[in-house]
């Protein structure tokens, strides 16, 4: 039986207000591969190179301030940036919603044949295990050696890879079976705005350990899944749905939270949106989103974008993740730049929430002991990403990693913020030694660091395609070494 929580309009007015239609003001453009940094006590504006990706290298933004690494592991917080006016906010606004409503990258950029596979590794300081990859446009999963050979790739039966557009996520269980998020091409469009490309249509797949499906469920999943210890999966949804206290002519992408069960039936479906709408404000509040996005043909307005969900797992008792004895969720969302505890069963509601006005585009916020969490800031507006580490009881910053500090030639003492960016995507996992695993998506890159910053193990996408063009690595996830020999048991590996 499929629970469908009721979605009834507000009561109360104190958010609707702040959810009149609000009209993109800029469009789309080149953007120039330099960003301009405008600091207080320079004399002149100076052209500086923003490392990045081709999707959003060099957005022409205004970064004040130099800002240090902050690499160190000790439990110190850092420093907030200013808070911006609200005039200033109005006019920075337009520019990064122009960024939320690009598309994602669906290559890295020119491959250079001098990195690629595992680059760096320091089997001394590196903790133990494989990697799992996804290869989005091969539609498939690769299992990897700390030197990047591929020990076990699960991916489709030969007769359905041609119909396959890419895989969005995917999770392998202890016996060596997959579930991933599948997004089939249906042919080509043939009227709406859609005309000229690709019909599609997404799917749940579970896949046994030889890549045999066990099942295939039409549904509207996106982005993430997670799997529960009874074998359940909780996912990302989205629904297109008027919502009047948003917008009344123009409908939202409702971001849902799916609790599915181990056939792949949909058992609970949530909207979050709704959720923000009944939230009490001091815990959560929805911010202006102008980013418009396409479904089905029509113009939405991409409110969440929520890419990033995790189930809470019951050690969490004590902190503000903790407070509920019911099911919980751990949700990131991008165009809220917010993660935020949910309890989906009882009383559905908004426990905690953190990131609006320091977080940028996040991704994949996850638990961690003593009540931390772990998110990547992608800095959306920003460009450079940085990896967090949050206590979720003061809602203060631990550690974090923004990448080595890069100078230009002559400007030897001068640093840029940092060599890590992606606009989109992006991963962290903290290991059992303490050091970070991080996908640098757009760049085709993944790497190991210690708490100090040191990178211990470092690896570049190999696939590459008939452009040249080097794959992304959407996410990575490291399993330790009990957990693969588990895993290999149950795909037939001797």
């Amino acid at each position: 039986m499929l629970l469908q929580y009721p979605e009834q309009p507000q009561s109360r007015e104190p958010q609707s207000r702040e959810f009149q239609s609000w009209e993109l003001q800029s469009r789309k453009r080149q953007q120039p591969r330099f960003a301009r940094s405008l600091e207080p006590e320079a004399a002149e504006d100076r052209w500086r190179w923003c490392p990045g990706s081709s999707l959003a290298s060099g957005l022409l933004l205004a970064m004040v301030g130099v800002f240090a690494t902050g690499c160190d592991r000790a439990p110190t917080t850092e420093a907030a940036p200013p808070a911006a006016t609200a005039e200033a906010a109005e006019q920075s606004a337009p520019d990064v919603d122009a960024l939320r409503a690009l598309p994602y990258a669906g290559s890295a950029g020119p491959a250079d044949p001098n990195r690629s596979g595992v680059v760096v590794y320091d089997p001394e300081r590196s903790s133990q295990g494989y990697n799992l990859v996804i290869v989005e446009r091969q539609c498939a999963m690769e299992l990897l050696t700390p030197r990047g050979d591929v020990a076990r790739r699960w991916e489709l039966p030969e007769e359905l890879q041609d119909r396959c557009q890419h895989w969005g996520h995917g999770e392998v269980l202890e016996d060596g079976s997959a579930v991933v998020i599948h997004t089939e091409r249906l042919g080509e469009a043939k009227s709406g705005n859609d005309k000229g490309g690709q019909r599609k249509r997404r799917f749940l797949l579970r896949l046994d350990p030889q890549g045999e499906i066990l099942w295939k469920q039409r549904m509207r999943a996106h982005h993430e899944l997670d799997l529960l210890p009874d074998g359940r999966i909780l996912a990302l949804g989205s629904k297109v749905r008027t919502i009047e206290a948003i917008d009344p002519e123009v409908p939202v992408q409702d971001n849902r939270l799916l609790m599915i069960s181990p056939q792949g039936e949909v058992e609970i479906d949530l909207s979050l949106t709704q959720l923000f709408l009944d939230a009490d404000p001091s815990i959560a509040r929805l911010q202006k989103v102008a980013a418009r996005e396409k479904a089905s043909g029509r113009e939405t307005i991409g409110l969440l974008h929520c890419n990033g969900v995790q189930w809470i797992p019951a050690q969490f008792q004590s902190g503000p993740l903790g407070a509920s004895n019911v099911d919980r969720a751990l949700v990131t969302c991008r165009h809220q730049d917010l993660i935020f505890a949910v309890a989906w069963t009882d009383t559905p509601q908004i426990l905690w929430a953190w990131g609006q006005g320091e977080l940028a585009g996040p991704h994949d916020a996850t638990t961690l002991p003593q009540d931390r969490v772990l998110v990547f800031d992608n800095g959306l507006g920003r460009g450079w990403s940085r990896i967090l580490e949050i206590d979720s009881s003061t809602k203060e910053i631990v550690w974090s990693y923004r990448g080595a500090e890069v100078t230009e030639p002559g400007e030897a003492d001068e640093a840029l913020p940092g060599d890590l960016y992606t606009a989109t995507r992006g991963s962290a996992q903290r290991l059992p030694n303490g050091n970070t695993l991080i996908a640098e998506s757009e760049a085709g890159r993944a790497l190991e660091v210690t708490p100090e910053g040191d990178v211990v193990w470092e690896y570049w996408s190999p696939h590459v395609d008939a452009k040249g063009e080097r794959a992304i690595i959407p996410k990575i996830r490291r399993f330790e070494p009990s957990q693969v020999e588990t895993l290999m048991r149950g795909t037939g590996a001797p």
